[in-house]
């Protein structure tokens, strides 16, 4: 009896495992179709670079940010920028089309290593970085690491701290004052309470 119990749930969880990988695999195949390849690859390191580059003039590399693509620019500021601009756009390396080797490092210096060598093979000489969020970040190292590849920064909303704590996802907007006059996080039903109540915490 037990055997038979066991062995349909190893069915089912084989079952589900190969649903989910079929889905996967699906949906991959769905957002291709509806969001396809734009720019050209080029092999860096064992790492395969998508990237977009037009326009003429002054060279600008734009690095987006954390779970983002080379969309986040496309979208309507390329257009822009290429009447005055050669504008270089690429997927960070294990985003979007590109991809990353699976024992790479992803620290932000690797990835500002593997942007330097992105631009000794393009030849980009000494471009303008703008980097947006996560991007911004690697901006700065590549500028720390690699200072005679850079021009300049523009750095757009940049992460350039790190947090001292990560509150939790109660914590994050809803404070209470206490007796004493202190500020503290909101408990769960209080974060309720403030959510259906106007004036009800500070957000």
């Amino acid at each position: 009896m037990i055997a038979w119990i066991v062995g349909i749930v190893v069915v089912l969880v084989v079952f589900v495992l190969a649903s989910l990988v079929l889905f996967t695999a699906w949906t991959a195949r769905q957002a291709e179709k509806k969001l396809p390849p734009r720019g050209r690859f080029i092999e860096v390191d064992g790492a395969r670079i998508h990237y977009l580059d037009e326009g003429t003039g002054p060279t600008l590399l734009l690095v987006h940010g954390l779970a983002g693509q080379m969309h986040k620019f496309t979208h309507s500021l390329l257009g822009k920028l290429t009447r005055d601009f050669r504008v270089v756009v690429l997927d960070r390396p294990g985003s979007g089309y590109s991809t990353r080797p699976r024992q790479a490092s992803a620290t932000m210096s690797a990835q500002a290593r593997m942007i330097s060598r992105f631009c000794q093979e393009l030849k980009l000489g000494r471009p303008l970085i703008v980097g947006h969020s996560l991007g911004g970040a690697i901006a700065l190292a590549l500028a720390l690491d690699h200072p005679e590849q850079v021009a300049g920064l523009a750095l757009l909303a940049p992460v350039t701290h790190r947090p001292e704590r990560v509150r939790g996802p109660w914590q994050l907007h809803c404070r209470s004052r206490t007796a004493s006059g202190r500020w503290q996080p909101c408990s769960v039903r209080s974060r309720l309470r403030a959510i259906s109540l106007s004036g009800a915490a500070d957000y």
